[in-house]
């Protein structure tokens, strides 16, 4: 897996999949509304589905995904991911919220969203959580999905992360998934055993 240091124009390559993660350009944007505009791929995930997949609204988006990145520290790190045969944009990981909490311990939220016809959303999430801990220099990087989206808690089953499940504020049942960067080293040096 190569990539560089700024999120602004990361490259990341898959050594597991036939896949690659990169920032986002203004020229992703309609390869990004057909991947919104499927129900299938934001029935789980009330962000995605505040995006509407117009023009309009992927171009704001990616730009917000953009400015996030160039923000000292980036206030997020999104990344397409990429099919390495193709080139053809096939989904979106990354960290969509990054921040500091009082005390100064930097925190990522993780996720990624893969029309389901393609194969890598646990190494692609796995890569985004990588490059979280180490280009980024997080503390922790959470993981929440709705606990219906059984795709998702599939991919975090395979990390080997363990969920806590609660209600959220709207009495949705959700599970949330955190890991800190010593458990992650810890996690990935048996993982590459």
């Amino acid at each position: 897996m190569t990539d560089s240091s700024s999120p602004l124009t990361t490259v990341i390559q898959s050594e597991a999949q036939p896949i690659y993660l990169r920032t986002p350009a203004l020229s992703d944007t309609a390869a990004l509304q057909v991947i919104f505009s499927k129900p299938a791929n934001v029935e789980f995930d009330a962000s995605a589905r505040r995006t509407p997949p117009t023009t309009e609204g992927i171009t704001s988006m990616i730009t917000a995904m953009r400015d996030g990145a160039a923000a000292s520290p980036p206030t997020r790190a999104n990344l397409v991911i990429v099919s390495a045969a193709t080139d053809d944009v096939i989904g979106i990981a990354g960290l969509g919220r990054i921040r500091t909490r009082d005390g100064g311990t930097r925190e990522g939220n993780a996720g990624v969203l893969l029309n389901p016809e393609w194969r890598g959303p646990t190494e692609a999430l796995r890569m985004s959580v990588k490059f979280g801990f180490r280009r980024l220099g997080l503390d922790e990087v959470g993981v929440g999905t709705l606990e219906i989206n059984e795709r998702m808690v599939k991919v975090m089953d395979r990390l080997g992360w363990e969920g806590k499940r609660q209600l959220d504020e709207d009495g949705t049942r959700e599970v949330v998934y955190l890991k800190l960067r010593s458990e992650w080293e810890v996690w990935k040096e048996k993982a590459e055993r």
